[in-house]
């Protein structure tokens, strides 16, 4: 294994690169609040002249992402682009020729309008579609409200039987917000169904286009010139080793429960190694937060 640099700051890093791709949940922010540096580190390397593209695995449009980071503080001086997974499945699904016109959906009431404004219809029935789509789970995957995998058996059961291709607008399995609380994410669904035999398609981290399109929107053609910033070994440091990209691996986001540690701080080297190992998936460096 490539020997993992343990840094304090990003600041340490910011004069190697030109551009930064970075994470929202679990970077930037918990889904409501900033976390601690966060606006001021975005800020600092922005002030350093740096391309900035926040990619996010958010299964809605960029135009609501960038709605959420401003009413929490982000100001949009501080990135030059956002682009998330629902923002490439949008484009993805209405640029298919081949799929039909008709689609199931799976998620919570507030992503819903995912295929706002497309050639799409949406079905209340999967014996009635072509195709589903899975933004994620009722009550946001909050473990409070139940076991969500059970209660939503009855689609996925029909979908199957339906044999509907399932379109997955965010490849992320868990988000934590800053109290710990782990929340299920549309990839824990798409999974299952995937081991029960049904087709599955994927946006977003760390699948090649969704590089490939950052890297346009910036561009900046060399790989090497890129630091990825992200707390998923799964999505965001997998994503950056395919795509041959400087990664940062934000130990106290999804993986702080299994380290024993807070965000802010980070495992031992130990620790790291074998959960890198497990996941297939190795950063450059890893780092308490993001901070400058």
């Amino acid at each position: 294994m490539t020997e993992i640099r343990f840094l304090d700051s990003i600041g340490q890093i910011a004069d190697d690169f030109d551009a930064f791709i970075i994470d929202l949940w679990g970077v930037l922010h918990d889904g409501s609040h900033p976390y601690p540096g966060a606006v001021e580190c975005l800020a600092a390397l922005k002030n350093q002249g740096k391309k900035i593209i926040l990619l996010s695995n958010a299964p809605r449009r960029a135009v609501k992402a960038k709605e959420v980071l401003d009413d929490i503080g982000f100001s949009p001086e501080n990135y030059d682009h956002v682009l998330t997974s629902g923002e490439i499945t949008f484009h993805a699904l209405e640029n298919d020729p081949k799929l039909g016109g008709r689609f199931y959906y799976v998620g919570p009431e507030k992503d819903e309008d995912i295929l706002d404004g497309s050639r799409f219809i949406r079905t209340m029935e999967p014996v009635d579609a072509d195709f589903a789509i899975v933004t994620g789970f009722d009550h946001l995957g909050d473990p409070d409200y139940g076991d969500h995998m059970a209660m939503k058996m009855p689609e996925i059961e029909a979908m199957l039987r339906a044999e509907l291709p399932l379109y997955c607008a965010n490849p992320d399995l868990h988000v934590v917000k800053q109290n710990g609380k782990r929340m299920l994410c549309a990839g824990v669904l798409a999974q299952y169904y995937q081991h029960q035999g049904g087709e599955v398609h994927y946006f977003g981290k760390p699948y090649k286009s969704a590089y490939e399109q950052s890297f346009g929107l910036l561009g900046v053609a060399d790989p090497t010139r890129y630091c990825a910033i992200g707390d998923s070994l799964h999505t965001d440091i997998a994503g950056a080793n395919e795509n041959g990209i400087f990664s940062v691996f934000v130990a106290g986001g999804i993986f702080a429960s299994e380290f024993g540690i807070k965000h802010g701080q980070v495992p031992s080297k130990e620790q790291l190694v074998e959960v890198c190992d497990r996941e297939s998936a190795t950063p450059s460096a890893v780092i308490p937060a993001f901070i400058f």
